[in-house]
């Protein structure tokens, strides 16, 4: 059979080839709409039929027009309600009520990551990307005391101690006219809590907050 398709291939036109490719792209292009549109498990939600058909609608707001699908999205949510399709894959929900239904505990629902989050960033399969449940489960068990309410109280005076050092540098810039990077300052600040966390950074010149730019760098 190899060898048959082979010699076809071998014999064919190129422009037949690229019409039937064409053709056979065509072909399940259009199967995938009509699936995404009548047949997909989100189907019944209510949204732009373009939205619901390819994600190139998304990617036509965050890319050309610089990442204005958020106000497309609340437009959306006033002409078809709170819950709606925004691409093939995802909903967006804008209902305070509707939270406890949407986040559960195990003995609800179990429920797996939704691993398009993770994708293309290079961390697949890592502790808090893991998608299967119960190995979500296992790995997460041995960090759970770092953030029960006993843990993160104990953390509660150095979170102070850095939340002072940023107050103590911004007031720094009072009256000088100069503009602040707050990207910058912020990134510092939350690189300087997990520095004191994980490696017990307290030399005060180690801190990112210390350096004159925020460590912009790094």
């Amino acid at each position: 059979m190899a060898a048959q398709i082979s010699q076809f291939l071998s014999q064919a036109h190129p422009a037949a080839l690229i019409g039937a490719l064409l053709l056979a792209w065509g072909i399940y292009f259009a199967g995938l709409v009509v699936y995404r549109l009548y047949f997909h498990p989100l189907a019944r939600f209510p949204g732009p039929k373009l939205a619901a058909a390819t994600g190139w609608y998304e990617f036509y707001f965050q890319y050309w027009l610089d990442g204005q699908y958020i106000f497309e999205t609340e437009r959306m949510v006033k002409k078809y309600g709170p819950i709606i399709r925004v691409n093939p894959e995802e909903l967006f929900i804008q209902d305070a009520e509707f939270y406890n239904e949407l986040y559960v505990t195990e003995s609800t629902r179990r429920t797996n990551h939704y691993d398009n989050f993770a994708q293309g960033i290079g961390f697949d399969g890592c502790h808090l990307l893991t998608v299967e449940h119960d190995m979500h489960r296992a790995r997460r068990k041995p960090l759970e005391p770092y953030f029960s309410k006993m843990g993160v109280s104990r953390l509660q005076s150095m979170l102070a101690e850095v939340a002072l050092h940023l107050e103590t540098r911004l007031r720094q810039y009072a009256g000088t006219g100069e503009v602040i990077r707050l990207d910058h300052a912020f990134t510092a600040y939350t690189g300087d809590i997990i520095g004191r966390m994980c490696l017990d950074t307290d030399d005060p010149g180690d801190r990112f907050l210390s350096k004159d730019d925020f460590s912009a760098d790094w």
